[in-house]
């Protein structure tokens, strides 16, 4: 079922239009901007091609030291201070850019933006799959925010598991 899901929402994600791309990304950074705002070690991701796009409010987040972003070491996803985005992202073994080894850890982690496939007006989220985000916010007291575009929201409630942790709130572009 999940599968049926993913693919659905996929495919709806993959024909919008660069314009729809470009006006979702303003407003979602301005909007993640106001969310996040009282909070000071921020999780965000960095986006794929297809995702709501979240260079501008990493970059933002960057230059005042609040930003964070995942790197995958094994089955988990460690959070990793990131001061500059020119300058501590590359490529490794993933499709995404990560921080570089220089980069400090942060457990310190307190406002996270989570991607996903699809989500619902419960908080449920179906993401990629490798339960990645589900694992890192598992018992954590974090404010927890999916990033979608209005194409990705299900009416229909999603199939979500128990381990699945639902969105707190969802930023809807």
């Amino acid at each position: 079922m999940k599968k049926k899901v993913r693919d659905f929402y996929r495919d709806r994600r993959a024909l919008l239009s660069s314009d729809r791309r470009e006006e979702a990304a303003e407003v979602a950074c301005k909007e993640l901007l106001r969310l996040s705002a009282g909070y000071d070690h921020i999780l965000s991701y960095y986006s794929l091609p297809d995702e709501v796009d979240t260079y501008s409010f990493n970059d933002i987040l960057s230059k005042q030291h609040r930003l964070s972003l995942p790197k995958i070491e094994g089955e988990s996803l460690v959070p990793y201070e990131v001061n500059s985005m020119e300058k501590e992202l590359k490529t490794f073994s993933h499709q995404f850019l990560e921080p570089v080894d220089s980069c400090s850890r942060n457990n310190s982690i307190n406002f996270v933006v989570v991607p996903g496939i699809a989500f619902d007006r419960k908080g449920g989220r179906i993401g990629f799959g490798k339960g990645y985000y589900d694992r890192f916010l598992e018992g954590k007291k974090v404010k927890v925010v999916g990033l979608l575009f209005k194409e990705q929201f299900s009416d229909e409630l999603l199939p979500i598991e128990a381990h699945d942790v639902c969105m707190e709130e969802l930023c809807i572009v």
